[in-house]
């Protein structure tokens, strides 16, 4: 099975119970949504679009939350979208990168969160994907994108990840003629207790800073944000990669 159906298929199996699921990470949500919506709190008249928007909680509160005229949304997955096609979103469609179907500037903000563009196979569909969010904005709109950080070894309470383990992961990626480095293949239980096969890639900063501004965009802001804390973070293994950019 392709890599790409098989993530349509992890995220149906899971759309029923996807926000319960997500709360045990609360905090860090709720600190990734509070930075956009303080960046944007000044802006008004704003048209956006959250890419792999899940059920479309968030973008449902990002959009009570800001001034904004439209706000659409898209996620591969048509299981998630119908519960996102009830949260009050302005357009909601089955769609996933890098094939967006939105006119090229149309939006002066953009999002793509929880490591949506995580599940993007292969790096050149990331690639494809980073240039097709920039030729969506409109010029001096703002991109937000968080992922996962693949050496986030956890801040030492819920969330904990070794180093080997990591470096076990990158040896599976290298020798799996079907994966790409970085990308991790695990099981997941489905909604009715299957174990699904299941993927996402992680990234490093370099990795991601290169992507970013391969695609033409401005790294406004690169954080770390704890997995289970939601505090900003010093180092770089203590949390997820967080990033605000701009379209010059």
């Amino acid at each position: 099975m392709d890599l790409n159906d098989i993530v349509v298929q992890q995220f149906d199996g899971i759309a029923s119970f996807y926000d319960d699921r997500s709360a045990s990470r609360q905090k860090y949500l709720d600190r990734i949504d509070d930075r956009i919506i303080e960046f944007l709190q000044n802006e008004t008249d704003l048209e956006a679009l959250d890419v792999g928007t899940g059920t479309g909680t968030r973008a449902a509160k990002l959009k009570s939350a800001l001034s904004v005229r439209k706000f659409c949304a898209c996620d591969v997955s048509p299981q998630m979208v119908e519960i996102a096609k009830t949260k009050g979103l302005d357009d909601v469609r089955v769609a996933g990168m890098p094939h967006l179907p939105y006119e090229q500037s149309n939006f002066n903000v953009l999002t793509c969160l929880f490591n949506a563009f995580g599940y993007v196979y292969p790096e050149s569909a990331r690639k494809e994907t980073l240039r097709n969010f920039y030729n969506l904005l409109r010029p001096r709109g703002y991109l937000f994108i968080d992922v996962l950080n693949r050496w986030n070894l956890g801040e030492g309470v819920s969330f904990k990840k070794s180093r080997s383990k990591v470096l076990k992961e990158l040896l599976l990626s290298m020798l799996s003629p079907k994966l790409e480095y970085g990308d991790v293949m695990f099981d997941l239980v489905d909604e009715q207790g299957v174990l699904r096969p299941a993927y996402f890639h992680s990234f490093t900063k370099k990795e991601m800073r290169n992507l970013l501004e391969e695609a033409g965009f401005q790294i406004e802001l690169e954080s770390i944000v704890g997995y289970d804390s939601g505090e900003t973070r010093g180092h770089h293994t203590e949390g997820q990669l967080f990033y605000v950019c701009s379209k010059i």
